[in-house]
């Protein structure tokens, strides 16, 4: 047997048997071609169910109780603006989340049960039958008229708040209620029952706020002009009992919360207040004395600025700076002795000693300012003792009077603002004034709102469409069917040697005539394909088998072998399927009873054993009568030895093999080929046989050069609707 050479790195099953081989491009459910294929594959699952849920919504709208929907709307002012003082009694200002709070405690409020009941009597929805039909005597109950009234008024309630909606703004202050019912005039007469007892409940309750503000209010002024009253009595009693006459101390408010006592104008008080501010500036002025006294008490008198700027001090300088300069012209001219000259300097001596004398008088006066103000001191301290004393002593004796009469000022300033907040209440009651303004009124809707034939067909497209994919999805994951050359490189680990297009089982005969047709083009590039991917020596013998029989392996061998015939090459093509021998019938229309197994065991010749042809270059050895020992024929080593023996006539030596599953022809005679081509149907066979199929020939030992896919649909594969037509055909032009 002749050694085969694997071209095409490591072996394939290299890879676990458990484990699915992905090859170098790895690949993805969620790709483009592979949702488009899925819902190609799927699309009777998809219309189906898809249509099946769409008649199923329209059926149930049809038979679906018609129902009619009014809406009447009401504004709410959160924050209103007060006409009067005192309309600020509940309110509060709101804003951000606090509003969104506010509206929907309003919301709650009107879908409260309470609030039902309210429209319910006021609407008389209990006794009548617009709601709730006529009352019926149950033979089996013994209620009064009263309890049969309240039942049949607790259960228009709940009817009410079961079809009642409230929709609270997000953006807006406008509530609206809708009310849902089978009749179109009580939908509207409900939704405006609701608007109107909202709208009766908020003036109700904004009344009886200010009817109890206004009666609290009044026992408060009572209470404080009582207390006022007792106040006063007591503080005259008091002043008569320790003769205290004039002003007493008063309160004025300060930062202190109870208030500043401020001293009224007395005798004692203003005296003390006098002497206290003369002795603060007689005390000032001593300090600015005793300052400019010490300053230039160690310095020379000459120095002082007072000096500087007197008078008759610049005086004096000018004239002694006169004598000086005519005294140096005169000494220019004569001696020291000179009459002239003694005369002059005993007048800037007797000029110089003025003006010492005018020095030492400024300095003295300055000290004695000092001592004036030090005596002015003592006797204005001395005086405010005095004065400070009789002053303590008075207000000791009118310490209780005061606290008396600020008892009587809280009460008379407690008194008049209480009086003026009752004032403000009152004048705003008398507004009415409510939060809550009906807006628009429900009118009677001309239509009914349930069943919404749109939203229902769309609610079934959405359902039907989810609940098809969701088949769809759950096929596809049990569904491992081969569907494109990527699965077969990617799942089987062999390399893909091309694809044919599915060509009806009537019409391959005359497509494979054709030389442009798509299916032959596909057959050449295949052929092409093994001769540039195998050595020379790797493809002289090569199998053709697959997994299952009907995959397209016999149509292939034949196809191949003529396409190396077309090319020149001789090419000898043997039917090796001894169990259903096809070839021979397939190419002459005829079933020879003669062939591979009689040129096997020597009866013949098996050159007088070949068919003719219309293709030059190729001969064709039928298989014959099917025998009854296949697998011992075909193990024992008469294949081996006629392969051996048509080597040297034929280029290429192509034999279609039996299908893999369920035999053990094609994995013996896969040890005496090259190498062997394995056939594989798009869209048929699971590939978990394919699998083992393809295990078996490699753990036979057989050289698997790759794999053709047979009846190729391109949009069950995923690729467009002009691939599949246009793939393999040439452009005119």
């Amino acid at each position: 047997m002749n050694e085969t050479i694997n071209i095409y790195g490591p072996r394939p099953q290299d890879v676990h048997d458990d484990e699915v081989y992905y090859g170098e491009d790895g690949g993805s459910l969620f790709t483009l071609n592979n949702i488009r294929a899925l819902l190609w594959r799927q699309r009777y699952i998809l219309v189906g169910v898809t249509a099946f849920a769409l008649i199923a919504g329209l059926l149930l709208t049809l038979l679906m109780k018609p129902y009619y929907q009014a809406t009447s709307q009401v504004r709410v002012d959160y924050n209103e603006n007060d006409i009067v003082e005192g309309q600020d009694l509940t309110s509060t200002y709101l804003t951000g989340t606090e509003v969104a709070r506010y509206l929907e405690t309003q919301a709650a409020e009107i879908r409260s049960r309470s609030m039902a009941l309210q429209v319910v009597d006021d609407l008389d929805l209990a006794s009548g039958d617009r709601l709730l039909g006529p009352a019926t005597d149950d033979a089996g109950t013994a209620l009064s008229e009263e309890a049969t009234m309240e039942a049949r008024r607790a259960a228009a309630a709940s009817m009410l708040v079961d079809n009642l909606t409230v929709e609270v703004p997000m953006e807006s202050r406008v509530i609206s209620i809708r009310y849902s019912a089978a009749e179109p005039v009580l939908s509207a007469d409900v939704a405006n029952g609701y608007a109107r007892a909202f709208l009766s409940n908020d003036l109700d309750r904004s009344l009886q706020a200010y009817s109890y503000a206004r009666e609290y209010l009044q026992e408060q002024i009572d209470d404080t002009r009582n207390a006022l009253r007792e106040a006063e009595i007591l503080a005259n009693q008091y002043a008569r009992q320790n003769a205290i006459v004039g002003q007493p101390f008063t309160s004025v408010g300060g930062d202190g919360g109870d208030g500043d006592i401020v001293a009224t104008p007395t005798l004692t008080a203003s005296n003390l207040a006098q002497i206290n501010r003369r002795y603060i500036e007689t005390r000032a002025a001593r300090i600015a004395a005793q300052e400019r006294w010490q300053s230039v008490a160690n310095t020379s008198a000459m120095e002082l600025p007072e000096v500087q700027n007197s008078a008759v001090a610049q005086q004096l300088r000018g004239r002694i700076a006169e004598l000086e300069a005519r005294l140096a012209d005169l000494l220019e001219r004569y001696q020291e002795d000179f009459p002239a000259v003694r005369e002059v300097r005993a007048e800037i001596t007797s000029l110089e000693r003025q003006l010492a004398n005018v020095a030492a008088e400024i300095k003295t006066s300055i000290r004695n300012e000092f001592l004036v103000a030090r005596n002015q001191e003592q006797a204005l301290e001395s005086e405010l003792q005095r004065v400070s004393g009789e002053a303590l002593d008075e207000q000791d004796r009118r310490v209780q009077y005061n606290l008396l009469d600020r008892d009587v000022a809280a009460y008379r300033a407690q008194l008049a603002s209480l009086l003026e907040r009752f004032n403000e209440i009152s004048s705003a009651a008398n507004l009415q004034s409510s939060k809550v303004t009906l807006l628009d009124e429900a009118i009677v809707p001309r239509s009914h709102y349930k069943p919404n034939l749109m939203r229902n067909m769309l609610i079934a497209l959405v359902v039907g469409g989810g609940l098809a994919l969701g088949l769809a999805f759950l096929r596809e994951i049990f569904d491992d069917r081969l569907r494109s050359t990527a699965d077969v490189e990617r799942r089987l680990g062999v390399p893909a040697l091309g694809q044919t297009p599915f060509t009806p089982e009537g019409e391959i005969t005359e497509a494979l005539d054709d030389p442009f047709s798509a299916i032959s083009e596909s057959y050449s590039s295949v052929r092409a394909t093994l001769d540039f991917s195998l050595p020379e020596e790797a493809r002289q013998v090569i199998q053709f088998t697959s997994g299952q029989q009907m995959e397209g392996k016999t149509t292939s061998a034949i196809a191949v072998a003529a396409r190396y015939a077309a090319v020149g090459k001789k090419v000898l093509l043997m039917d090796v399927d001894l169990r259903r021998p096809a070839v021979g019938k397939r190419l002459t229309n005829q079933d020879p009873k003669e062939g591979l197994v009689s040129a096997l065991y020597g009866r013949a010749d098996y050159k007088s054993l070949l068919l003719q042809t219309q293709v030059p270059n190729l001969d064709v050895l039928p298989a014959g009568k099917a025998p009854p020992n296949p697998v011992e024929i075909l193990s024992s080593g008469l294949m081996h030895d006629f392969l051996a023996q048509v080597r040297d006539t034929y280029d290429v030596i192509i034999l279609d093999g039996p299908p893999v599953m369920g035999l053990a022809d094609a994995p013996l005679v896969s040890r005496f080929v090259d190498c062997t081509v394995f056939v594989a149907e798009a869209n048929r066979v699971e590939f978990g046989k394919t699998k083992s199929a393809v295990r078996r020939l490699r753990d036979a030992g057989a050289n698997i050069a790759g794999a053709i896919l047979t009846k190729y649909r391109a949009l069950e594969a995923g690729e467009s609707y002009n691939y599949e037509y246009q793939y393999y055909t040439y452009s005119k032009g």
